[in-house]
């Protein structure tokens, strides 16, 4: 049996992929909306809590929440894609055995910016939670966290570094993750009814007034009630209010794909660079790009976001530069 660990959509494809090749496959996932879509994809799946900051500092809990873990895999295969946001995946990976192997698929881009002391004054209270984890960690769980910076917050991510000293094996394939994405989200059969336009939501009233202006983020909020748009929320959730339609947020978006006849966009959702391999150079269905429409805080962040898509998406996403000429592509 292979477990793989799932806190994102990237996993789940390589799960997918998998059992395409006749491997026996267990899902690991501490989003509890997970269960749905596991139920819905008929697999194995096992629910284990996420680690919260104060769950971490309770070592009772941390602690029962590993021995369950150890017990559900013991000596089995793990495969894992991501280097952040699963600190009860990295502290259990640090306290395996050390025969056991573990594997890491190169596919999530990981999501750091560099830091100085001005980000940390400004974000004080992140980063201090950052900083006693990392060492309560390393104190209590015998594990080397490093502290990382995206988006104006801070957070426990794996060392790479480590990999030799926790018997991580990376895995290089010779397809990209796109490649997969399009292959599995092309062969799955997946009933849902037909979209006309379909907006990717990501958590962004959370981000407003931190990595975009709020004035920017209502005024495509106000767009897409005005034109009936569907939108799927971002798994870590918001709720849009007076929106036409929301859709599962834990379906993943590619498996709508063969659905969406009108419009797929976001602002700058990774769908947007699967949507772009999936759809092809000549397909109808539009892929649009709302990075000129937003009003970012941070323009460094901004300018890099819009390099990251392009360098991985084909020549087919479309990006306005107003409202107005959004309305004019979607019609």
């Amino acid at each position: 049996m292979i477990y793989i660990y799932c806190s994102s959509t990237y996993p789940i494809f390589v799960g997918l992929k998998l059992i395409s090749e006749e491997e026996p496959i267990t899902f690991i996932y501490s989003r509890k909306n997970y269960k749905h879509l596991f139920e819905l994809l008929k697999v194995d799946h096992y629910f284990v809590e996420a680690l919260s900051f104060m769950d971490l500092l309770n070592m009772r809990k941390t602690n029962i929440t590993l021995k369950k873990l150890n017990k559900k895999v013991e000596i089995s295969d793990v495969y894992f894609t991501h280097l952040q946001f699963s600190t009860i995946l990295f502290i259990f990976l640090y306290n395996r055995k050390k025969d056991v192997n573990n594997y890491f698929y190169p596919f999530e881009p990981i999501t750091q910016n560099k830091y100085n002391v001005f980000d940390i004054i400004k974000n004080i209270r992140s980063f201090l939670k950052a900083f006693v984890g990392k060492y309560f960690s390393l104190l209590f769980y015998k594990s080397n966290l490093k502290i990382s910076f995206y988006m104006q917050t801070f957070f426990l991510s794996l060392d790479k570094n480590d990999f030799m000293k926790i018997n991580v094996q990376t895995i290089n394939t010779n397809y990209t993750y796109e490649e997969l994405q399009r292959d599995v989200s092309k062969n799955i059969q997946f009933n849902y009814r037909q979209i006309s336009n379909l907006y990717i939501g990501q958590n962004e009233k959370s981000l407003a007034g931190k990595a975009y202006s709020e004035s920017s983020v209502n005024n495509i909020f106000s767009f897409i009630i005005e034109n009936k748009i569907a939108v799927k929320p971002h798994p870590s959730g918001y709720d849009y209010p007076k929106v036409d339609e929301i859709i599962d947020p834990n379906i993943p978006s590619e498996f709508l794909f063969s659905k969406i006849k009108g419009s797929i966009i976001s602002i700058n959702s990774t769908t947007l660079i699967s949507a772009s391999h999936y759809y092809g150079i000549n397909s109808k269905t539009k892929i649009i790009c709302l990075m000129h429409i937003i009003k970012y805080n941070d323009k460094d962040s901004q300018q890099e976001m819009v390099e990251r898509i392009k360098e991985r998406a084909l020549n087919n996403i479309l990006y306005p530069n107003s409202l107005e000429e959004l309305r004019e592509l979607i019609k």
